[in-house]
């Protein structure tokens, strides 16, 4: 938005009272923070889908461990004289390269998990917020709201309808910027 932002160039929307949009926001935050749950566990359903199963983490660790057994026995046939030096060194090209795959792909997922985790916690600290925010709505100063409101609403999207009026979106910021999350605003000015 312009309005907060000194020297942005204006976005080309017909201007909207502050006080309205500000209005209009503080609405869908005091909603949200009376029920955050369902929103949160709706993200954190979300972000488990793209966790890869525990299933799948050990079909690949079976797969890791049976492509360094391939290696040992490529490098046993050598020695026992069963395949020729260039042979086995075409294999062992080949199982580094097999193998370098899965380890890559075992990091990938132990960060995902990583990733996961802290979400969770990021989370878990969000809904105890609302849940305190809930607590404290009614007892906010105008000062305190428009701070609530920077914090937890970064961005703004104004679009313009065909009707003359405007479609009011908001990006909630629920944890540093790594994690957020867009939830449309349904009311109209």
């Amino acid at each position: 938005m312009s309005h907060y932002q000194k020297g942005a160039p204006n976005c080309g929307n017909r201007r909207i009272k502050a006080r309205e949009l500000e209005r209009l926001i503080w609405h869908e935050i005091v909603r949200f923070a009376e029920n955050p749950g369902k929103v949160l566990r709706q993200i954190q359903r979300a972000r488990a889908a793209l966790l890869p199963s525990a299933e799948t983490t050990r079909q690949l660790e079976r797969q890791l461990q049976a492509k360094q057994r391939e290696r040992a026995r490529v490098i046993t046939w050598a020695r026992e004289g069963r395949i020729m030096e260039d042979e086995m060194d075409a294999q062992l090209v080949t199982l580094r390269a097999e193998i370098a795959g899965l380890e890559q792909e075992r990091t990938r997922r132990i960060d995902v998990a990583r990733s996961a985790e802290l979400a969770r916690a990021r989370l878990t600290d969000a809904e105890a917020f609302f849940d305190e925010l809930a607590g404290r709505l009614e007892a906010l100063s105008d000062e305190e709201r428009a701070t609530v409101v920077r914090q937890l609403v970064p961005r703004g999207l104004l679009v313009p309808r065909g009707d003359g009026r405007v479609k009011v979106s908001a990006t909630y910021a629920f944890a540093p910027p790594s994690i957020t999350d867009t939830v449309p605003l349904r009311a109209s000015v």
